[in-house]
């Protein structure tokens, strides 16, 4: 049995059923329903209103999951408060990723694990060139290299307790859109392509 949840360790995450979990730039709630189908209980945090509106109908009767209005940079929560926290595909969109970073160690309790996932240099670089609309269309502001986001995840307070690459399928999905040079809004959504 594998302790994954979509692409996320839950036993490095440190959690498992009843634990509450926060789910930063949650989007529609596609990887919060699947922590609230194994158990979890999640606090999506989402900016764009009409994802948190997708997010509370996709999990619509479930206790275990709510959304609320934040951003990375000033996330609605009280010093040390959460346990945990997953970020997937968030710091490339924003201004400052060191603010981001600073403000989720704010949140994060002492020995609490963060699970904050960017896209790869080499897929970026790839979209970009392949498509010319690529960034603008999915609001990335930045490629992070490796050890750029290893410098920016310790200069915060953190510490690197686990690394590894993910989402294969998904970036050989969207090599074929960036050659069809896809329109998409900045979750990644495909609005139809040129052909």
């Amino acid at each position: 049995m594998t302790s994954y949840v979509g692409n996320v360790d839950l036993d490095t995450l440190g959690v498992g059923p009843g634990d509450p979990v926060i789910d930063i730039g949650c989007g529609e709630g596609m990887l919060a329903e699947l922590l609230a189908g194994a158990g979890l209980r999640v606090t999506g945090v989402e900016p764009a209103a009409y994802l948190r509106e997708r997010f509370e109908a996709r999990l619509a009767g479930k206790d275990s999951a709510t959304v609320v209005d934040g951003v990375v940079e000033r996330l609605p929560f009280e010093d040390g408060e959460v346990g945990a926290a997953i970020s997937t595909e968030v710091l490339e969109h924003v201004a400052d990723p060191d603010a981001a970073m600073s403000e989720l160690h704010r949140v994060m309790r002492p020995g609490a694990v963060a699970c904050v996932s960017v896209p790869t240099s080499f897929t970026e670089l790839l979209f970009w060139r392949l498509h010319p609309r690529y960034a603008s269309n999915a609001t990335h502001l930045r490629i992070f290299t490796r050890p750029e986001l290893r410098r920016l995840i310790e200069a915060n307070g953190f510490e690197v307790v686990h690394w590894e690459g993910r989402n294969f399928r998904p970036a050989v999905s969207w090599v074929f859109h960036a050659l069809l040079r896809s329109p998409s809004d900045h979750a990644g959504v495909i609005h139809g392509h040129l052909w």
